[in-house]
């Protein structure tokens, strides 16, 4: 018989962040009691072999007359990417599930959210959105979830998902895209979004955003002349307003205008998405000049008969970094993928006279830990030398000089 712990307050400390993985299997129940899910080995998952070797499933079950017991089929099955550690949160009604990564990795998922059988939508560390320096050190890791976290975690039936970070704010996202989410205004939610999330100085910065219905009926928003219905804010790494440029300038006499040769209704169903700016240029309307940490938010307004609408998106943390550090990322995106590929020759002038004997582990430890070792955590250049890879328990630390205009490993290590 399967060994399965319960678990009643998950996630609710990050306290456990430095203890190792126990990979075994668990069982979450939604704050009602009425549905629960379960994370086992697959069915065919070799017994014999360790957790991080095998193929998970996460099942969705009503309970049956004990609160967190299993009842019949299941309401829907998934894939789970199991990182050897218990808990998650489960929605009232088992339509989603949320699986809490306490690690901060850049790169490597922080939230999962699980629906319906389909892969889990992932928000990465990065699009927390969390100042470096405000993430905490433990013996080990970095953590990004602060204390105390929300009573009850989901809103708007199911659909928001809010978790407190270390930097003492409340961060809500939507469960079905994983966007990061504003406050609720009225009828609707906010939220724009920008891909990739670190940009090289002078490069384009597309963003876009969009308004959701979060009631249960119908809501009528209004699409006017560009620029009438919105206005971008952007905060520098100062925290001053960034100065605009000419069209951004213009952009902002026309924001709340009543001077508008175009005004179209939309009936927005409950829980449906209206995408009213896509991929827009930031630099296009902001004098973006110097490299460091920017947050962007987006306002939507309008009037609806007497009625004002307005609906503000949450900030929007986008880091902007000059083309030498661009180029090093770069370069660890390589280093890590001819690693996982066991090219030999790399392998040697990484790793000295052991070569390829010291792959194997390699491969072990990234499989354990899921994440890419080296491109998780970058460091920028400082002149001729540079560090890249984690400063974490199990990653790899890299050193690295650069000697006639090109950069060579001088040191590898892992860090303990």
């Amino acid at each position: 018989m399967r060994l399965m712990i319960p678990v009643i307050f998950a996630l609710v400390m990050p306290a456990g962040a430095d203890e190792p993985p126990s990979w075994e299997e668990f069982s979450v129940a939604s704050p009602g009691g009425t549905h629960v899910a379960l994370v086992e080995r697959a069915p065919d998952a070799d017994a014999k072999k360790p957790g991080w070797e095998v193929e998970w499933v996460l099942r969705v079950h009503k309970c049956g007359g004990k609160p967190g017991a299993p009842a019949g089929e299941p309401l829907w099955t998934a894939k789970y990417a199991a990182t050897g550690y218990a808990g998650g949160h489960l929605s009232d009604g088992g339509k989603r599930f949320v699986q809490v990564e306490d690690w901060f990795h850049p790169g490597a998922a922080a939230l999962r959210f699980y629906s319906g059988g389909a892969a889990p939508v992932v928000v990465t560390g990065t699009e927390l959105g969390i100042p470096p320096a405000k993430l905490q050190r433990t013996a080990s890791h970095r953590v990004w979830r602060g204390t105390p976290q929300p009573d009850v975690p989901f809103s708007d039936g199911g659909r928001v998902f809010t978790v407190a970070t270390v930097d003492g704010v409340l961060r809500a996202f939507d469960a079905d895209t994983g966007r990061s989410v504003g406050r609720a205004s009225g009828d609707l939610r906010a939220a724009a979004w920008t891909a990739p999330r670190t940009v090289t100085l002078g490069s384009k910065i597309p963003v876009s955003f969009a308004v959701r219905n979060d009631s249960d009926a119908p809501v009528e928003v209004w699409h006017a002349d560009d620029w009438v219905n919105h206005r971008l804010v952007l905060a520098g790494p100062d925290g001053k307003a960034v100065d605009r440029t000419e069209t951004g300038e213009g952009a902002l006499k026309r924001f709340g205008s009543g001077d508008r040769d175009r005004n179209e209704s939309v009936d927005l169903a409950p829980g449906a998405w209206d995408e009213q700016l896509k991929g827009v240029d930031l630099g296009e309307h902001f004098k973006i000049e110097a490299p460091g940490r920017y947050e962007l938010r987006i306002e939507y307004s309008d009037l609806c008969g007497e009625e004002k609408l307005s609906v503000v998106s949450a900030a929007l943390a986008i880091t902007i970094v000059d083309p030498t550090f661009a180029k090093f990322q770069a370069l660890a995106e390589a280093l890590i993928g001819a690693i996982e590929d066991g090219e030999d020759d790399l392998a040697w002038a990484l790793l000295g006279e052991k070569g390829q004997e010291d792959l194997d582990p390699i491969r072990e430890v990234m499989a354990k830990h899921n994440y890419r070792a080296l491109a998780a955590d970058l460091g920028e250049p400082q002149g001729d030398k540079a560090t890249l890879g984690g400063h974490d328990s199990g990653h790899l630390h890299v050193r690295m000089i650069r000697v006639d205009g090109r950069w060579r490993v001088a040191e590898v290590a892992w860090c303990r």
